[in-house]
């Protein structure tokens, strides 16, 4: 994740907000409270980050392993989620439309980030908060960020 994207989310989250990290295998959100991936908890950290327990706020217990690109709703209510992320997933799987349609439904807010190339271009990230999902908890928080 982009780090200033990381600090504005740290801002813009409420202790008591439900933050869902979907896709986080590799470098899961330690303020995350659920985790939703292909790959199971004792694997996580591809890029360094796992290993720090005492700074996850997600446990074995609040990993959910699964497919989220199945067609199967995500085990989330309606609106239960006050956050949802989702970085350097949407790029890597089958049915991105699919997925960003449950992120949708689940959560009041959110973050995406992926990795964008053009012509054969290195890839870069890009990151959207204030996108798609985000607007709510930014007005929530008396504005929206840059």
């Amino acid at each position: 994740m982009l780090d200033a994207s990381a600090r504005e989310i740290a801002r813009l989250l409420g202790e008591d907000d439900l933050v869902l990290d979907v896709g986080g295998w590799a470098d899961p959100m330690p303020r995350a409270d659920w985790v939703m991936d292909l790959m199971p908890y004792e694997t996580r950290g591809l890029y360094g980050e796992a290993g720090d327990s005492d700074a996850e706020r997600f446990g074995p217990e609040t990993w959910i392993v699964r497919d989220i690109c199945a067609r199967e709703p995500f085990p989330f209510a309606d609106g239960e989620v006050d956050f949802v992320v989702c970085s350097h997933t949407l790029e890597d799987i089958r049915d991105p439309l699919w997925v960003c349609s449950e992120l949708t439904r689940v959560a009041k807010a959110g973050y995406i980030e992926v990795s964008v190339a053009a012509g054969g271009a290195e890839p870069r990230r890009a990151g959207a908060l204030g996108g798609v999902v985000a607007p709510p908890l930014a007005d929530r928080n008396r504005g929206r960020p840059d």
